[in-house]
């Protein structure tokens, strides 16, 4: 259970640098001063990826702890 907890506090912090980069780079500056906003669409894609794979990983998690602690069968 230790793992699995270090594998999801990586995985936590990993994700959380991963949006931390994506902010900095929304709110950069350019040389003359005006703030540069990276264009929507980039933006759409990075955003429904990265809800994809948290969905697809939480499924996964579900079924892996179903599977683990599965009880007798009756």
């Amino acid at each position: 259970m230790r793992k699995v907890v270090a594998r999801l506090a990586a995985v936590g912090a990993a994700v959380a640098l991963l949006l931390g980069v994506l902010a900095g780079t929304a709110s950069a500056v350019s040389s003359a001063g005006v703030a540069v906003e990276p264009p929507s669409e980039t933006r759409a894609v990075v955003v429904g990826t990265l809800a994809f794979g948290l969905m697809i990983a939480a499924a996964g998690a579900v079924f892996w702890y179903t599977a683990r602690h599965r009880g007798p069968q009756e």
